[in-house]
């Protein structure tokens, strides 16, 4: 995806996490470019597909993860995340100048027990179909770009 050394992968967490009939683990990475972030991997689990708590618990550690970056200075105007649960994807951004993350979190289930069918259908793209395909090519192309013009 990148064409040269001026990218490098490196990890930022690996993670146990716990529930109630066994652990799971959980790695999440960075592409970096000149010492600074330009895209946050998390990696789970298929398991964490099949309920609205999982698939929560996945949101909720992408947004903890993104957090962690928040005082880096970013090399592109948006920082992109993937969650990967399995070979399915959702795509994060984050606005590095007012660090809103999209898609918003739904405050509203915070309090609250999380419905077996909450965030459903948002780990929609599958990784090694064409459109995962044409959507990691365009993150890439994004993100090569936007190193080149940073000063």
């Amino acid at each position: 995806m990148f064409p040269s050394w001026d990218f490098l992968v490196v990890p930022h967490a690996v993670r146990k996490l716990y529930t109630k009939d066994r652990s799971i683990y959980f790695i999440a990475l960075l592409v970096m470019n000149q010492d600074k972030p330009v895209l946050l991997l998390e990696m789970m689990d298929d398991s964490y597909i099949t309920k609205g708590s999982t698939r929560g618990r996945a949101d909720t550690q992408m947004r903890i993860l993104f957090n962690d970056l928040y005082h880096e200075q970013c090399r592109v105007p948006i920082l992109y995340g993937i969650s990967a649960l399995g070979m399915t994807l959702r795509v994060y951004q984050a606005d590095t100048a007012t660090f809103m993350v999209h898609p918003r979190a739904d405050p509203s289930v915070w309090e609250t027990l999380l419905p077996p069918h909450y965030l459903e259908n948002e780990w929609s793209v599958e990784l090694l179909s064409q459109e995962g395909f044409d959507e990691m090519k365009r993150i890439g192309t994004y993100i090569i770009s936007e190193s080149a013009k940073a000063p």
